[in-house]
């Protein structure tokens, strides 16, 4: 004869409370979304700090780990609590040295639940450019080139451009000329499709007509 507990089998109540277990640590994982930025997506391997902050959306604190990698190994772990409350924000940092080499890293940051995928680059020195305002006045000069000589304008002037229209990648080889007096002197300017053919991007300036590149 089975035996009944209070009018329930043993094999039942043996399944409701497996059932109960099984739905209780299903309520006990809750996603919490946050979000996360870096200070910086280019830092040197010359003592950089890497900074990960960002807000949860949540009053709790929630434990946050973040995976550093290269392209083939786990470089470094970082794990912090965020503050908690309203604003409840988070931070991580790291030190970027000699032993990141240079090249593309990502991070992968985890609350246990949901993830960020971030990604940065390590360079071994940062190129800055100065920029200056251009002074008014005689700074800028506009020059034409609107004339164009090809192959058999070699003499164009009484000159020599057979150098400069060697250089040209059009058929037939072009150039395009132009002069501007600075301060009392005639310069001349040419430009040349030296590396892709029809595109003039190749600027040479010369005091005479003669373009001789090994005499200035």
């Amino acid at each position: 004869m089975r035996d009944i507990i209070k009018g329930v089998s043993k094999k039942t109540l043996l399944v409701g409370i497996i059932y109960s277990v099984l739905i209780a640590d299903v309520l006990a994982i809750t996603s919490v979304s946050f979000t996360a930025s870096l200070n910086n997506i280019i830092l040197t391997n010359n003592n950089d700090e890497l900074i990960i902050t960002g807000t949860v959306n949540s009053t709790d604190g929630i434990g946050l780990t973040a995976s550093v990698y290269s392209s083939t190994s786990l470089m470094d772990t970082l794990s912090a609590t965020s503050s908690g409350g309203t604003s409840n924000t988070f931070s991580l940092s790291e030190v970027v040295n000699d032993s990141y080499a240079p090249g593309d890293y990502f991070i992968i940051l985890s609350n246990g639940v949901d993830d960020v995928n971030m990604s940065f680059k390590v360079v071994s020195e940062k190129i800055y450019m100065d920029s200056y305002l251009i002074d008014s006045g005689n700074s800028i000069m506009n020059v034409s080139t609107d004339t164009v000589l090809q192959t058999g304008d070699e003499n164009f002037l009484g000159g020599d451009f057979t150098q400069p229209l060697g250089l040209s990648l059009s058929s037939p080889q072009t150039i395009h000329y132009g002069n501007y007096t600075i301060n009392g002197k005639v310069y001349h300017f040419v430009l040349v499709d030296e590396n892709t053919a029809d595109t003039f991007d190749r600027l040479y300036i010369d005091d005479d007509t003669d373009f001789d590149f090994l005499n200035d």
